[in-house]
């Protein structure tokens, strides 16, 4: 939903959590799992008019299911950090380029996890990105990485090849 700079995301996520890949917090002298390996969700705001794009990807460094759960709902703004809570990518045209985005400090958003279930709702202000009352497009994914080694993709759209979160027709929704 937008309502003049503010572009409101929700996603839910219904089903046995445990069965899929979550991270876990790794110790200090440990490298973070790769995202590719674990369960996301991901953003994309595109203008209908231009190559460049934006990635907002949630992709905690933690099992959201373990964390979550004694809690009945849990708000933060979180701060853009190492740990890649969210990481937020400008690209100047499909898959080229990608940078990390430095107008955005801030992401809001909230977070409802069970074993059987998550919600999350994504705030992004579009005045940061120079996008107000501009016409824009989205594509929005979610990669569920099973406990079986098996991955399932998601999207409101993507190519006749298979799932490219990137590619401009999986950014199928005008806002």
């Amino acid at each position: 939903m937008r309502n003049d700079d503010l572009l409101t995301v929700s996603y839910e996520i219904l089903g046995d959590l445990d069965k899929t890949v979550q991270p876990s917090a790794a110790a200090a002298d440990q490298e973070p799992v790769p995202f590719w390996h674990t369960t996301q969700l991901k953003c994309f705001v595109a203008l209908e008019d231009a190559p460049h794009y934006w990635e907002f990807q949630l992709q905690p460094d933690y099992n959201w299911v373990e964390c979550f759960s004694p809690q009945p709902t849990s708000a933060w703004d979180f701060q853009i950090s190492h740990n890649h809570d969210w990481s937020i990518l400008r690209y100047d045209n499909y898959r080229l380029n990608p940078q990390r985005e430095t107008n955005i400090h801030t992401v809001s958003y909230s977070l409802l996890s069970s074993p059987q279930a998550l919600h999350t709702l994504l705030k992004i202000d579009l005045s940061k990105l120079s996008l107000t009352n501009r016409p824009l497009k989205i594509g929005l994914a979610a990669i569920a990485k099973l406990a079986d080694k098996h991955t399932t993709y998601w999207a409101l759209a993507y190519p006749q090849s298979g799932p490219d979160f990137h590619h401009p027709e999986s950014f199928a929704l005008p806002i």
